[in-house]
């Protein structure tokens, strides 16, 4: 089974089989109120209709700094390492997530986002595709973020899907459509990049 192999600065982080799992995915995203340029993280999991989940985290958050790169590469095969953890294993003082809370985006938490100090007006990356072309792009002032994701699932084993796109949670709100930098399907031998870098003055 396919596998994926994901370093930051030419330092493997982590190798996540998909022998066994339903979804995969793995994120880059940025955003304007987080202390950190970007976060690398990775999960996934087992979700039967006739049995109980199990979610798994393999990167759990990693903050990246500015002029760090991540490679993320899709091998024939390939063995877990380090293994994934439980929510519970990661943080096991936290509260258990409310099964019934309401994940939909409102105006009442549009309006408690609006209210958080803005770090980061705009974020910066340049973006290597699986055919080796390379593209720079920021987001736009208003954006809350960036996020690049390859989502891995049983029913299309052989790919993977990317989308590297920018957020504005207005925007969303409104129905409109994120701008996409790049989309692709990737397949066994591919490898992205995904370069953090200064977004420069925030204008």
């Amino acid at each position: 089974m396919p596998a994926f192999r994901i370093a930051v600065d030419d330092v493997v982080v982590a190798t996540i089989s998909t022998d066994g799992h339903d979804i995969i995915a793995i994120r880059v995203a940025g955003q304007r109120h987080w202390e950190m340029p970007a976060m690398l993280s990775a999960d996934g999991g087992k979700y039967p209709k006739d049995a109980p989940s199990t979610h798994l985290i393999w990167i759990p958050e990693q903050a990246l700094r500015m002029g760090q790169r991540v490679d993320i590469d899709m091998l024939a095969d390939g063995v877990t390492a380090p293994p994934g953890r439980t929510i519970a294993e990661l943080y096991p003082d936290e509260p258990e997530v409310d099964k019934d809370y309401d994940f939909r985006l409102t105006d009442e938490k549009l309006a408690e986002l609006a209210k958080l100090e803005v770090l980061h007006p705009r974020h910066a990356f340049e973006f290597r595709g699986s055919d080796g072309a390379c593209l720079s792009a920021r987001t736009q002032l208003g954006d809350d973020g960036y996020s690049l994701t390859v989502l891995w699932d049983w029913a299309r084993p052989a790919q993977a899907r990317l989308m590297l796109g920018s957020s504005n949670l207005a925007d969303a709100r409104a129905g409109i459509e994120r701008q996409y930098h790049a989309r692709e399907n990737l397949a066994v031998g591919a490898s992205i990049s995904l370069l953090v870098k200064d977004a420069g003055p925030p204008h």
